[in-house]
């Protein structure tokens, strides 16, 4: 959201992990994960202050969702279940828009960070994938 970063997924030795990118310097790029092979990430998406980027990302079968602060180059695991949790993004600086499939049908859940108020959006017959 500032600029002087890119976040993207890079796969390497079969494992995606989240790298970083700094457009004012072109050949320098940044590992900050380091996933254990086999591990799969998608959809980085910034926070709108810059400080934090929200993931989903599989070990298994199934997709969780995480947080990488990137302060403290920490990740916080946010949502795990038996289904799959998917496309996270934020909605202000507390309220994050994803998928699930707990119904047996992927729709929308809003998740608050605050209060971990947690709550579905959608009931779409035939699914709803992105909360973009």
């Amino acid at each position: 959201p500032r600029g002087d970063m890119i976040t993207f997924v890079n796969l390497r030795d079969g494992s995606n992990n989240l790298c970083l990118a700094f457009p004012d310097y072109p050949d320098s790029v940044r590992q900050i994960t380091f996933f254990e092979p086999g591990t799969q990430v998608y959809v980085p998406r910034w926070s709108p202050d810059g400080e934090r980027i929200i993931f989903d990302y599989t070990t298994g079968s199934n997709r969780d969702i995480a947080i990488y602060h990137l302060a403290s180059g920490t990740i916080q695991p946010l949502l795990s279940a038996k289904w799959d949790e998917r496309n996270p993004v934020f909605r202000g600086d507390s309220t994050i828009y994803y998928t699930d499939d707990r119904s047996g049908v992927f729709n929308i859940y809003k998740y608050d960070l605050s209060t971990q108020a947690n709550g579905r959006v959608t009931n779409v017959l035939g699914g709803a994938f992105q909360a973009e």
